[in-house]
């Protein structure tokens, strides 16, 4: 608006990094009638930014570490696979009692971390979405409280109480951490029942 004389320019730096800790445990089974694969992880992983579309705060990168986009706190996952001793059950060993099984993969883990963003450049720091970086590093204000976190997406309420966040004052950042807290985790199963046919001595389906 001042003239051909004043243009502006983007200047991007390399000024973030991540840490990683966790647990992990495992314990395997294998048995003529059961086999079975149990893995958990207890992690937690930290960092500035957790992709290119997220800025980091050019004065004080610090101000911008947080929990990473993808950080899952718990993580169990369970593989088996049954053979179902109908023989005994019936005491018959036939084609309609043999060759049954219970195979299936469960897993179960914690929600990703919720992500908040303030794209109103409130801190006047110039860091509004660029079609790079579509997310500023301003935050919301964030007054302490029941966050109310809804683990249950189907009961219509909101995900959690938006009431303690709202617009910081012009020329702050906001108060909120980019990611504090959690949303809903996930329960999956997937179960087969599965039957062996024998069509010859060397042949089965």
């Amino acid at each position: 608006p001042f003239s051909s004389d004043f243009a502006g320019f983007t200047y991007q730096k390399t000024m973030g990094n991540s840490s990683y800790n966790s647990f992990e445990t495992s314990l395997r089974h294998s048995s003529p009638r059961l086999e079975f694969l149990l893995g958990y992880t207890y992690g937690k992983s930290l960092d500035q930014s957790s992709s290119l579309s997220e800025a980091v705060n050019p004065l004080n990168a610090g101000l911008s570490r947080a929990l990473s986009g993808f950080d899952l706190r718990h993580n169990f996952v369970a593989s088996y696979n049954w053979k179902m001793p109908l023989e005994r059950l019936f005491h018959r060993n036939n084609q309609l009692t043999s060759g049954w099984a219970v195979s299936g993969i469960t897993r179960v883990s914690s929600g990703l971390p919720v992500t908040l963003y303030n794209n109103n450049d409130t801190s006047l720091l110039g860091t509004i979405p660029n079609g790079i970086n579509s997310d500023g590093v301003d935050t919301p204000n964030y007054m302490p409280g029941d966050l109310a976190v809804n683990t249950n997406p189907r009961n219509g309420k909101s995900a959690f109480n938006t009431s303690l966040f709202g617009m910081p004052a012009m020329g702050t950042i906001g108060t909120a951490a980019r990611r504090f807290f959690y949303g809903p985790g996930m329960a999956n199963f997937d179960v087969a029942l599965l039957k062996r046919v024998r069509l010859s001595e060397t042949r089965a389906v």
